[in-house]
């Protein structure tokens, strides 16, 4: 082997050498990188694929246990279960701060921010204190 042919050789061995380098640190920071935005991104509404609110109501004279909303846009269906009984209502008022239920002459009214709910039927009206839970995925 020759000079030359030598010193072309260990050129080659150190510029490897100099690509791999490179690559291990691009890797080690790309996932650096990775790793400190998971917790900016996991946070964000848009990556959310379905949320659930959840009212759940201690004893009360109306038997009203439990309201869910699986979508919370006017026109969804709410479910609300009751001691004896379960209906499926629409929603008539959907807000930042309230969302309404209706079923034939039942609506009920849910504070979002208070988690106060507060069942008309007919001209009586009874207002609940329930906890809320609210789920996202």
């Amino acid at each position: 082997m020759t000079h030359q042919k030598v010193i072309r050789r260990m050129k080659r061995m150190t510029v490897n050498r100099a690509r791999a380098a490179v690559q291990q640190r691009l890797a080690r920071y790309f996932g650096l990188v990775m790793v400190a935005s998971l917790p900016v991104v996991s946070g964000c509404d848009f990556l959310t694929r379905f949320e659930q609110e959840r009212y759940e109501c201690p004893p009360n004279p109306t038997g009203i246990l439990e309201l869910d909303f699986r979508a919370i846009s006017i026109g969804s269906e709410a479910t609300a279960i009751f001691a004896d009984r379960t209906i499926t209502g629409r929603i008539i008022e959907s807000a930042d701060d309230r969302l309404s239920i209706q079923k034939d002459n039942m609506i009920i009214r849910v504070d979002r921010n208070s988690a106060l709910v507060r069942l008309t039927s007919g001209g009586r009206y009874v207002n609940i204190r329930c906890n809320k839970t609210v789920f996202k995925m």
